[in-house]
Protein backbone atom coordinates (compact mmCIF):
# COMPACT_ATOMS: atom_id res chain seq x y z
CA UNK A 1 0.00 0.00 0.00
CA UNK A 2 1.14 3.51 -0.75
CA UNK A 3 1.14 6.00 2.09
CA UNK A 4 0.07 9.49 1.03
CA UNK A 5 0.33 12.60 3.19
CA UNK A 6 -3.11 13.68 2.01
CA UNK A 7 -4.69 10.51 3.43
CA UNK A 8 -2.98 10.94 6.80
CA UNK A 9 -4.03 14.58 7.07
CA UNK A 10 -7.59 13.69 6.11
CA UNK A 11 -7.67 10.90 8.68
CA UNK A 12 -6.33 13.25 11.35
CA UNK A 13 -8.93 15.86 10.43
CA UNK A 14 -11.77 13.34 10.62
CA UNK A 15 -10.56 12.00 13.97
CA UNK A 16 -10.35 15.59 15.24
CA UNK A 17 -13.95 16.24 14.20
CA UNK A 18 -15.10 13.02 15.86
CA UNK A 19 -13.37 13.92 19.13
CA UNK A 20 -14.74 17.48 19.13
CA UNK A 21 -18.23 16.22 18.26
CA UNK A 22 -18.10 13.65 21.07
CA UNK A 23 -17.04 16.31 23.57
CA UNK A 24 -19.80 18.68 22.47
CA UNK A 25 -22.46 15.94 22.70
CA UNK A 26 -21.18 14.86 26.11
CA UNK A 27 -21.23 18.41 27.47
CA UNK A 28 -24.67 19.05 25.96
CA UNK A 29 -26.32 15.93 27.41
CA UNK A 30 -24.20 15.51 30.54
CA UNK A 31 -22.30 12.33 31.34
CA UNK A 32 -23.49 9.35 29.25
CA UNK A 33 -23.80 7.15 32.36
CA UNK A 34 -26.21 9.52 34.13
CA UNK A 35 -28.67 10.03 31.27
CA UNK A 36 -29.83 6.39 30.77
CA UNK A 37 -30.10 5.86 34.55
CA UNK A 38 -32.39 8.86 35.00
CA UNK A 39 -34.55 7.75 32.05
CA UNK A 40 -34.80 4.17 33.36
CA UNK A 41 -35.70 5.29 36.90
CA UNK A 42 -38.39 7.61 35.54
CA UNK A 43 -39.85 4.83 33.37
CA UNK A 44 -39.83 2.34 36.24
CA UNK A 45 -41.56 4.77 38.62
CA UNK A 46 -44.25 5.51 36.02
CA UNK A 47 -44.81 1.81 35.30
CA UNK A 48 -44.95 0.91 39.01
CA UNK A 49 -47.29 3.79 39.91
CA UNK A 50 -50.48 2.74 38.08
Amino acid sequence: MEYNEEDSSLLGFLSFLIIVGYIVITLAHGTPSDVPVSQESATESEAAGP
